[in-house]
């Protein structure tokens, strides 16, 4: 079977930023989960952490951090 996480990236109620965010996701990926989904209201959102730097969404950060053979899902702007 597969096991997977499902992580919000910036989330203030849960007292997260990015960086930790992306640790975790670390973490994840070297202990073996087998994907990560991340959980944003926009999969273009950048991140607030970073915005006056640049305006790269937060799923390119994770990207650049697992690399392009971790399976990462992300679903954001879903509108039926």
């Amino acid at each position: 079977f597969l096991v997977g996480c499902k992580v919000a990236p910036e989330d203030p109620q849960m007292g997260l930023d990015i960086d930790e965010s992306l640790q975790m996701a670390d973490w994840l990926s070297h202990d073996g989960a087998d994907f990560i989904t991340l959980s944003l209201s926009n999969v273009l959102l950048a991140s607030k952490k970073y915005l006056h730097l640049c305006d790269k969404p937060i799923l390119a950060y994770f990207r650049e951090r697992l690399g392009n053979h971790y399976p990462l899902f992300a679903a954001g702007r879903i509108e039926t």
